[in-house]
């Protein structure tokens, strides 16, 4: 007798995706609990940031904050040894990500998606989102 095939795997890992879409497209109601819309941010911006809020897990992360930091990151492992670029981004990278989940209204406790294995896209769909803006009108 063999592992599971692929096909084990698909059938048994895209029903708990689809299960989940509903949790992941549905946009919480109500104003943002989690503070006053961020800002856009350039790509130094972005990183100065992301510094500076090294391990602040409280407020909220722009989408141009997470996407420009998660460059700067996929930049700076490829230069360095990828686990001491790891070891040195880990913490500012649980950060960012917990903020942008904030700037979605959702709480951070979501990106322990990562350590499942459909749980990497259910995130990365999150993270696409746009904003839940701090105004009861919706703002496009």
């Amino acid at each position: 007798m063999g592992g599971m095939s692929i096909w084990h795997w698909i059938i048994i890992l895209v029903p708990l995706l689809l299960a989940c879409l509903p949790l992941i497209i549905k946009k919480p109601g109500g104003t943002n609990r989690y503070g006053p819309d961020p800002r856009p941010r350039d790509f130094g911006d972005a990183i100065g940031t992301c510094w500076n809020n090294y391990a602040n897990f409280q407020g909220r992360a722009s989408r141009s904050e997470y996407w420009w930091f998660y460059l700067f990151v996929f930049i700076f492992s490829c230069i360095p040894l990828i686990g001491l670029a790891s070891l040195i981004l880990i913490i500012p990278q649980l950060a960012v990500g917990v903020r942008r989940l904030h700037d979605i209204n959702r709480s951070g406790w979501w990106l322990l998606l990562w350590f499942t294995g459909f749980g990497m896209i259910t995130l990365i769909i999150m993270m696409a989102q746009p904003p839940h803006h701090s105004r009861q009108e919706d703002v496009f």
